[in-house]
C-alpha cells in the first residue's frame, strides 16, 4: 500500500533484475532522492543475531523506486515521496551508480554501500 492510496496490485512486480554494487572505500552512501531519510542513507540490512552466522539480513524495508506523489507519509519507512531518481553516490573514492532500467527497482543498503 502506498501511503493513503490504494493497495499495490503487484507488490513484488513481474520481473527481477539484480545487481550487486559495492563501494569498497566508502563509509556512507548518498542519493535516491525524493524520500524521507537522512542525506547519508540509513542501512536497510543488519547482521544476523547468531554469533556463528555473519550473513546480512533485510530489515524488510528496502528502498523502492517508483513514481508517485504522496501527501501524507510515514517517516519510519523509506518510501518515495514524489519521483524516482535511481542515482547513488558514495563518499570516498570517485564512486557513483545510475540505473537506467524503467522497471520498479528496490535497493538494500549497508553502512558501506548498497547490495
Amino acid at each position: 500500500k502506498f501511503g493513503d492510496s490504494t493497495p499495490d496490485s503487484r507488490p513484488h512486480g513481474c520481473t527481477v533484475v539484480a545487481a550487486d554494487v559495492s563501494f569498497p572505500h566508502a563509509l556512507e552512501s548518498f542519493g535516491l532522492p525524493e524520500r524521507w531519510a537522512r542525506l547519508a542513507l540509513p542501512s536497510t540490512m543488519r547482521l544476523a543475531s547468531n554469533d556463528n552466522d555473519a550473513s546480512l539480513h533485510s530489515t524488510g524495508f528496502p528502498y523502492r523506486l517508483f513514481n508517485l506523489d504522496v501527501f501524507r507519509y510515514d517517516s519510519t519507512v523509506h518510501t518515495g515521496l514524489y519521483g524516482s531518481v535511481p542515482f547513488l553516490l558514495a563518499h570516498g573514492g570517485a564512486s557513483a551508480m545510475a540505473d537506467g532500467n524503467p522497471a520498479e527497482p528496490a535497493a538494500e543498503s549497508t553502512s558501506v554501500g548498497f547490495l
